[in-house]
This record gives structure tokens, C-alpha cells and sequence, in this order.
């Protein structure tokens, strides 16, 4: 039963992981074609829509900057409940070791031992 959790929790690492290399990729992709376009063309250079296509590339790279993190911490619990105890929206004595939300009848039991 422990070895199917931490294989489960495995797997949701490595499908987090792909997903921000994913749109890690998608993002960088944009920024360098406009780039090398900038670099190798020199009719392009003064163009509006270069320009335009510049600036919302590098728009599109902070919003990826942005939702990494959220990306990661809706996916992953351990570190959902680490930003919650870091947020103080929950006590660090309502989570296990193992970083997953102990009921309140449980901590009865944990305090009165």
C-alpha cells in the first residue's frame, strides 16, 4: 500500500514536471523565432508587428514565470499544505511527517499518548 502511494506520488511529480517543461518550451518558442527574425532580417527590424510580436513573448514568459508556481503547488499536496503552514492558513501540529492533513480526532489521540 506504501510503495502504490509513493509510486503515485512519483507519478505526479514527473506529470508536473513535464507540464512546466511543456509550457516552459511553448513560451521560449515565440521569444527566439522573434529574435532571430530581429537578428537575420533587416527589412523586419523597424516593423510594427515584430515589435508586437516581441513584447507579448516577453509578456507571455513573466505569465509562465507566474503560474509555475501555482502550477506546482495545486498539484503537489506536500507542498500545498507546506504553503498553507508558511501562509499560517493551518498549524504545522495538524500535518504528519508525511506532509498530509491529520483529522482532528487523530490529534486528540496524539496529544492524550
Amino acid at each position: 500500500m506504501r510503495q502504490l502511494k509513493i509510486a503515485q506520488m512519483e507519478r505526479k511529480f514527473a506529470t508536473t514536471s513535464f507540464f512546466i517543461l511543456l509550457f516552459l518550451i511553448l513560451s521560449l518558442v515565440p521569444y527566439f523565432v522573434a529574435i532571430i527574425i530581429e537578428a537575420n532580417c533587416l527589412v523586419c527590424r523597424g516593423q510594427k508587428w515584430l515589435f508586437v510580436l516581441k513584447e507579448s513573448s516577453v509578456i507571455f514568459l513573466f505569465l509562465n514565470s507566474t503560474v509555475n508556481p501555482l502550477l506546482t503547488t495545486f498539484r503537489i499536496n506536500g507542498l500545498k499544505h507546506s504553503v498553507k503552514i508558511v501562509l499560517r492558513l493551518r498549524r504545522q501540529s495538524d500535518v504528519n511527517s508525511f506532509g498530509s492533513f491529520l483529522p482532528p480526532t487523530s490529534l486528540a489521540n496524539v496529544v492524550c499518548n
